[in-house]
C-alpha cells in the first residue's frame, strides 16, 4: 500500500466515492489506494456493479407514477390558490354598503 489511507478508510469511502458523493482530493486519494491494493479494487469492482444494477433495477413504471404524483399535488396546490384569490375578490367585492340616510333606518324603526 503506497497511499496514505488504509484499506479499511478506503472501504468506508468507497460508497460514497461510487456514487460521487466525495470531494475531490478525497477521489484523488482513493484512486491513487485502487492503483496499488487489490482487494480494495475488488471491492469497488463490486460496489459500482451493485450500483448499476440497482439504478436499473427501478422500473420506468414507478418513476411515472410518482411523477404523476406530484403533478396532481400541484396542480390542488394552484387550484387551492386560484379559489382562495377567487373567493377572497367575490368577499371584498360583495361587502355591504351602509347607507348614512339617517330617515330611513328610523323610518323603518317607527312603522
Amino acid at each position: 500500500m503506497k497511499s496514505g489511507l488504509s484499506c479499511s478508510i478506503v472501504q468506508d469511502l468507497l460508497p460514497n466515492y461510487v456514487e460521487k458523493l466525495t470531494h475531490a482530493e478525497t477521489d484523488k486519494a482513493v484512486e491513487e489506494h485502487l492503483e496499488s491494493c487489490k482487494k480494495c479494487r475488488e471491492v469497488y469492482k463490486a460496489l459500482s456493479a451493485d450500483v448499476i444494477a440497482h439504478k436499473k433495477s427501478v422500473p420506468m413504471k414507478e418513476l411515472n407514477f410518482l411523477k404523476k404524483i406530484k403533478r396532481t399535488r400541484l396542480l390542488a396546490a394552484l387550484l387551492s390558490i386560484v379559489l382562495a384569490l377567487t373567493f377572497s375578490y367575490l368577499l371584498y367585492s360583495s361587502e355591504y354598503k351602509y347607507t348614512s340616510d339617517k330617515g330611513v333606518l328610523s323610518a323603518a324603526i317607527t312603522d
